[in-house]
């Protein structure tokens, strides 16, 4: 439920600083990735996945990995740019370029749609995590 809560605060932030006059693109896409990262850990454990599982450095902090891994639990993103978009940021959320600055041209998906598809996979992985928190809520 952590994981979620706090997708959600990553996701609020990143939108309101999107929103500043002041360029904070590199912020901006911190919390937006992180935000991805931790809604897909809570679809992940929610779905028979395993802090362990999570803590390993091939998945840890790789967003395709981790969207990979969620595919295989069942996880089937409804916005069509999904994919795109976590597809472009791997390189750079796992190698922390949006918190300690990486010199050179990069190509990132526009913020707009990075917002859209992180509150669209909080959409839909919000029910399945508090499915399994009543579940778990209710078993004697």
């Amino acid at each position: 439920m952590g994981y979620l809560t706090d997708a959600k605060a990553y996701l609020k932030t990143g939108n309101a600083l999107s929103q500043c006059d002041v360029d904070l693109f590199s912020p901006v896409y911190f919390l937006l990735c992180h935000g991805i990262e931790l809604s897909l850990k809570a679809f992940i454990l929610a779905s028979g996945g395993s802090e362990r599982e999570l803590k390993k450095q091939d998945i840890r902090h790789h967003l395709d990995a981790l969207r990979n891994r969620a595919h295989l639990l069942g996880y089937q993103p409804a916005h069509e740019k999904t994919d795109a978009v976590i597809d472009r940021l791997p390189p750079h959320h796992s190698n922390h370029s949006f918190r300690y600055r990486d010199p050179g041209y990069k190509s990132f998906p526009l913020i707009a749609d990075t917002i859209e598809v992180l509150a669209s996979m909080l959409d839909e992985i919000s029910p399945v995590v508090w499915r399994k928190v009543r579940a778990a809520i209710s078993q004697p």
